[in-house]
């Protein structure tokens, strides 16, 4: 993915890196005929990023992580990202046209991906889950390692336990096939 660090909704360096690789994926497919059957874009939305903490943030929405309720709002990335995955693909006078392109980019390719292609979102536990003591969750490993006061680790982070439902809106609102999400194994054990 493509960090940033100012939190603004018009990430439009992302929406170069996602329209470079993903025709990237096109080349690929259509030009050295490779099998690729799908790509998914890390990360949904901005998270607990390990070293840097929230400081960084490679969502395609961003999470207001000083909302106590974490909201989730678009950026441009996530219009982009859908508008590929609407187009399923680089369509001619469209959002994703490949002539609207960053000036450093390489030669882009007009076309479509396969038929059966999957485009989706993803996150992961720790950088996004929260609810670190809820439901009977035990300390995982991360918790341990991270330890810390919570701007400092991912006892909140973006707080999907509670908020799984918008998080799924917002895979549903980029037109997502899938969204890959996981657990803490401590949740479930």
């Amino acid at each position: 993915g493509d960090s940033d660090n100012n939190g603004t909704l018009n990430d439009e360096w992302r929406v170069y890196f996602y329209r470079y690789y993903v025709n990237e994926l096109l080349k690929a497919i259509n030009l050295d005929k490779v099998n690729v059957a799908g790509y998914t874009a890390w990360s949904l939305m901005d998270n607990f990023e390990w070293a840097r903490g929230y400081t960084e943030k490679f969502g395609i929405y961003a999470v207001d992580m000083n909302d106590p309720n974490r909201p989730r709002s678009p950026k441009a990335s996530a219009r982009f990202f859908h508008d590929i995955i609407k187009d399923n693909g680089f369509v001619k006078g469209s959002r994703t046209d490949p002539a609207v392109r960053h000036p450093a980019e390489d030669e882009m390719l007009h076309g479509v991906l396969p038929q059966d292609f999957m485009l989706g979102v993803g996150s992961s536990a720790y950088q996004v889950e929260g609810g670190w003591d809820t439901d009977g969750k035990g300390a995982s490993s991360w918790d341990v390692f991270t330890g810390g006061q919570d701007m400092d680790n991912g006892k909140v982070s973006a707080d999907s336990y509670t908020n799984y439902l918008q998080d799924v809106g917002a895979a549903v609102q980029a037109k997502a096939d899938h969204y890959v999400f996981s657990l803490s194994w401590s949740r479930i054990l």
